[in-house]
């Protein structure tokens, strides 16, 4: 469902990627830690390639000020433009946004991950945070997700058929290839 909400450019589409996180407390590791990091952008700007703007949100549910360090990386056709690298003292249920604005050169894959890295006053590491977006562009168009790049290609392959660029016999031969991971660049 989120992939085709992706496509239909109405919606501010608000992401919480919580996987790959850990939260070091007594030697336990838990799942969540005291941290949401949403991703916040508008797919509709993907298309126009430029200058796309996204808002990193971050926002620590300790009672303690805790230092956080954001790393903003790219890969594939993602251009990050300017600053990518941000140290924060993010007091108890305070806010951060991290506007910044990236570019797709190309059409290929390509990745946008936005690290947070929490650390107490001795700097030693706590948790951490890293949303993920997986980017497939094509000549038609530019599909973001959250589940990696074999989504995105069937949801492109789906879009062909709808549109009539590829007949039902193709589609299924691409979509068996897909799923079968044998993917062409």
């Amino acid at each position: 469902m989120k992939s085709r909400l992706l496509t239909t450019g109405k919606f501010i589409l608000l992401f919480m990627l919580i996987m790959g996180c850990s939260h070091k407390q007594g030697g336990d590791v838990k799942e969540t830690p005291p941290l949401k990091a949403l991703l916040i952008y508008q797919d509709r700007d993907f298309a126009k390639r430029e200058n796309v703007p996204i808002t990193a949100e971050l926002r620590l549910s300790e009672d303690k000020s805790r230092k956080v360090k954001v790393r903003i990386e790219a890969s594939g056709v993602i251009q990050v433009q300017g600053k990518t690298s941000y140290k924060y003292e993010l007091a108890p249920n305070e806010v951060a946004k991290i506007p910044f604005h990236l570019n797709v050169k190309g059409h290929d894959t390509g990745m946008l991950r936005v690290k947070v890295d929490v650390y107490d006053n001795n700097n030693q590491h706590l948790y951490g945070n890293y949303p993920t977006r997986f980017v497939l562009s094509t000549p038609e168009e530019v599909l973001v997700g959250t589940q990696g790049y074999d989504q995105l290609r069937l949801q492109h392959l789906e879009h062909l058929l709808k549109r009539g660029k590829i007949n039902q016999e193709q589609y299924e031969k691409e979509k068996k290839k897909i799923k079968s991971g044998v993917t062409d660049k």
